[in-house]
Formats: C-alpha cells, sequence, structure tokens
C-alpha cells in the first residue's frame, strides 16, 4: 500500500482528502505529459476549452461525495 498525506481544508483544518504520495518517476511522468499535452490544448479554440473546463467541473460536483 502506497504512502499517504493528507490534505486539510485551510477553512476549517478538517481533514478533505487522503492523497496517495507520488513517486519522483510518477512526478517527473505526469510533469512530462502536462508539458506534452500543453501544445495540443493551446491550438483548441477558447470557446471548446472553456466547454471542456465546464463538463469537468459539472462531472466533480454530480460525483461529489
Amino acid at each position: 500500500m502506497k504512502k499517504e498525506f493528507q490534505v486539510i481544508s485551510p477553512i476549517d483544518g478538517g481533514i478533505v482528502a487522503r492523497v496517495p504520495e507520488a513517486s519522483p518517476s510518477e512526478i517527473a511522468r505526469c510533469l512530462d505529459l502536462a508539458s506534452r499535452a500543453k501544445t495540443s490544448w493551446r491550438a483548441v479554440a477558447l470557446k471548446d476549452r472553456v466547454a471542456a473546463v465546464h463538463a469537468m467541473v459539472d462531472h466533480m460536483q454530480a460525483n461529489a461525495a
């Protein structure tokens, strides 16, 4: 089992989530993928990027605990 750390709310000090700790190689891979995605994301029209972000927020809100 991976080591986890707690995400603490700055508002009330409560635990918001428990998140698995990432290894240096996992972090490097994520940064590389994000860097490559930035190029293609930049080519997407602003209205389409806004729609994608709104869809993501809707999905997260619908699945919030």
